[in-house]
């Protein structure tokens, strides 16, 4: 598949130290990089000040920031990359649906938005007022909040997935979140971890062990569905090719037919 290149990266000051920042200067050193200064307010839908340039009067926000190639269009602000600090938990339960029994599953927003394009995505909607394309860099923050969770509970077995409001792959080979995860989460004798994508980004997952606790999944549509719909992902061949890669290193599968 073609690989996604932010227009701007976008950087919390504070997030420069972190590995996540280093992952994406070197991955991608073209791409012109701005700093803006954390406010305190959560990056959720929170707002943070763009240090005032010499000679150009007051600050901006970084709304104004990811507004202005686009004035605030949703696909448009998913042109620039946001490296911030998450500020709150990581882990959350499955909301579920209303009337339905939930299956205890867990969710880890290791990010926010999905540089993919699909035409029935309920980002859409979801982010509808909080559209920029969000990183978090403070991963080693969500690594000792799941350690306590899992250790705390040693006998209940958790089921934890990184694709509710983000792929979990695609942005991999800029950030190398599944590097820093994989490792960790392979060594917990009570937890499935599930990476779910659209994309063929695995090949930093090859060289690692999962351990049989790393599941891979993919969301699956005919090829003509693809085509029309599910813009900027990988083809069915190409996520099929992946999953073969990953099963052959050693990863579970899963596979997910939706929207139905």
């Amino acid at each position: 598949m073609k690989a996604f290149v932010p227009e701007e990266i976008v950087v919390e000051r504070g997030c420069e130290g972190s590995l996540i920042y280093r992952n994406l200067r070197l991955a991608l050193p073209q791409v012109p990089l701005r700093f803006v200064e954390p406010t305190g307010q959560s990056p959720w839908g929170g707002i943070l000040s763009e240090p005032t340039a010499r000679g150009r009067g007051a600050s901006r926000t970084v709304e104004d920031v990811f507004a202005a190639n686009g004035n605030g269009d949703f696909g448009a602000a998913k042109k620039k990359l946001l490296l911030t600090r998450h500020k709150g938990e990581f882990l959350k339960k499955c909301p579920g649906s209303e009337g339905q029994v939930c299956c205890n599953y867990f969710v880890v927003n290791f990010a926010s938005n999905c540089p993919m394009d699909c035409s029935y995505c309920y980002l859409q909607e979801y982010l509808a007022q909080n559209p920029a394309l969000k990183v978090f860099s403070n991963v080693d923050d969500l690594m000792a909040e799941a350690d306590e969770l899992l250790t705390k509970h040693p006998r209940f077995l958790f089921r934890i997935g990184t694709g509710e409001i983000t792929d979990s792959l695609a942005l991999d080979p800029y950030i190398g979140f599944a590097c820093e995860v994989v490792p960790f989460f392979a060594q917990q004798p009570n937890v499935l971890l599930e990476l779910k994508t659209k994309s063929d980004c695995v090949d930093g997952l090859l060289a690692l062990d999962p351990k049989e606790r790393v599941v891979v999944s993919w969301s699956m549509n005919p090829q003509p569905v693809i085509d029309r719909d599910e813009h900027g992902t990988a083809s069915l061949e190409e996520r099929l090719r992946a999953a073969r890669r990953c099963q052959e290193s050693g990863y579970r599968l899963g596979f997910h037919f939706d929207p139905m």
